[in-house]
Formats: C-alpha cells, structure tokens, sequence
C-alpha cells in the first residue's frame, strides 16, 4: 500500500517523509508521476517537478508551523482535479 512520499530536501541534505491515510496521497502520486512512452514503447514516469517543488515547499512551511503534512494530502483528496489542487497548495502556503 503506498502510504508515504520520501521527498529529498536539497538545501538541508536530508530526506523528508510525508506520511498520511486517505486517497489524496495516491491522486497526489499520480498527478505527480505521469506515465510515460518512449520511442522504443518503454514505459516510464515522468515526475511533474513543479509540483513536486510546490508540495516541497508548502510541506516545509507547514513543518516550521508545526502543523501536519495531513493537510496537504486533506487538500489533495478535496480537490477534483490537479489544477484545483494546486490551488489548495496556494492556500495552504498563506495560511497563518
């Protein structure tokens, strides 16, 4: 069962894990990861960066807050859609 992110925080070097229940995680898995085709007919992913960037960042503000990252996969789970979504982001990196 896919129950976390492992997002790699560059400027501190180290990894940050997003742990939640719900369905928002796996919209957020694939709004993020898009499968894809090569030429040869390989499939693979190729992750959205930045939205990647966007949850990284909304993640590590909710973090200095100390609020839960279960915000994020609430929002993700609320939201239709990738573009609503990121609207949810939008709002959650105002907030407080």
């Amino acid at each position: 069962m896919f129950s976390f992110f492992d997002l790699w925080w560059v400027r501190e070097r180290q990894s940050i894990k997003i742990r939640a229940t719900g369905t928002g995680l796996i919209k957020m898995k694939c709004w993020i990861f898009k499968p894809t085709s090569d030429q040869n007919g390989s499939i693979g992913s190729n992750p959205d960066h930045d939205l990647l960037n966007t949850i990284s960042n909304v993640h590590y503000k909710l973090l200095c807050e100390d609020r839960s990252e279960q915000e994020i996969v609430d929002a993700a789970e609320m939201s239709e859609d990738q573009n609503k979504f990121k609207i949810s982001l939008s709002i959650l990196s105002i907030e407080h």
